[in-house]
Parts: C-alpha cells; sequence; structure tokens
C-alpha cells in the first residue's frame, strides 16, 4: 500500500531527528498494533475518544514536549501546537 509505505519513510525521517511518535487513535489495540508494527510506530493509545485524545495532548504538553497532531481532522487539532490534516481523494 502506498500509503503505508510513504507513512513508513516519514515516521523514520522523524525518528531520525530523535523525535517521538506516538499513534493515538481510536481503533482497538489489535488494529493499533497491526498499524504501529507495519509504520514503525513503537508507542500507542488505542480505544481512544475525543476527550482521550485531548488528554494525551495535555499530558505531553504539561511534560514540555511540542505536540503536533496528524490526522483526518476535527477540533482536537487545535489543541495541539501544531497539526495537519488530509481528507480521502475522490476516485
Amino acid at each position: 500500500m502506498v500509503t503505508r509505505a510513504i507513512g513508513k519513510a516519514a515516521i523514520a525521517d522523524l525518528q531520525s531527528l530523535g523525535l517521538r511518535v506516538v499513534m493515538v487513535t481510536g481503533d482497538r489495540q489489535g488494529s493499533a498494533d497491526r498499524v504501529g508494527r507495519a509504520v514503525g510506530i513503537t508507542h500507542s493509545v488505542s480505544d481512544a475518544l475525543p476527550a482521550t485524545k485531548l488528554q494525551e495532548i495535555a499530558r505531553y504538553q504539561g511534560e514540555g514536549h511540542v505536540v503536533v497532531m496528524v490526522g483526518d481532522g476535527g477540533l482536537i487539532y487545535s489543541s495541539a501546537d501544531a497539526g495537519a490534516t488530509w481528507t480521502a481523494a475522490a476516485s
């Protein structure tokens, strides 16, 4: 899958800069683990509702980290220090 290959390369680039990549997802743990392994993410929070995602952002910011959220959008990204969203392309 092209998206997974691009994601894996992007994550590897971020990690090579010394950045910690964490996946916070609403997906079940098994799915999160499979995706994480496929793209090189070693830490994930699964079954995350929007409130959980906000708590994770606040926790990392409280520890002094800069938080960048990447995903399919939503108001949660406005709580992060920076964010990027995407949408599926029409076929």
